[in-house]
């Protein structure tokens, strides 16, 4: 009885596809090729406290660059902004991740849902003085980021 049930299950199991890609391929296809078309960029604002208000006046400006800038991608999901006190313990390891000094604001982009590229936009602390600068440089370094290639 034994060997009848093991030749029934390997009968079974040779019939089935070697790799779940191989059950529904055009499926696997078209998940990989939107993930590979539709990247997605992350914004972070990374701060630690206490904070000054040229550092409160760093995180407004740049959240008001994302959200008035890229309302739609927002919604969409391709976009999103994030802040985050690095003084917290499950915040700390964005110390190594973007080698911060200071606090900041980060650009990542996501391909097929790993980081590809990220960049510290460190202009900012000198264009906080001149908001309409600062939201222009914002906007211009997340649609870089959002259009790279």
């Amino acid at each position: 009885m034994k060997f009848a049930f093991q030749i029934i299950l390997y009968v079974i199991l040779a019939a089935l596809p070697a790799r779940a890609e191989e059950a529904v391929p055009a499926v696997a296809d078209s998940v990989h090729a939107q993930a590979a078309s539709n990247p997605k960029v992350v914004v972070y604002y990374l701060y630690f406290t206490p904070r000054c208000e040229t550092c409160i006046n760093m995180e407004a400006f740049a959240k008001e660059a994302v959200e008035t800038g890229f309302a739609k991608e927002l919604q969409q999901g391709t976009v999103e902004w994030h802040s985050y006190d690095t003084g917290q313990k499950e915040y700390e390891h964005f110390w190594n991740d973007f080698k911060l000094e200071t606090k900041s604001l980060i650009i990542v982009r996501l391909e097929d849902g790993k980081q590809a590229h990220w960049k510290n936009c460190e202009k900012i602390w000198e264009l906080v003085g001149a908001k309409p600068d600062y939201l222009t440089y914002v906007q211009n370094e997340v649609r870089a980021y959002l259009n790279a290639k």
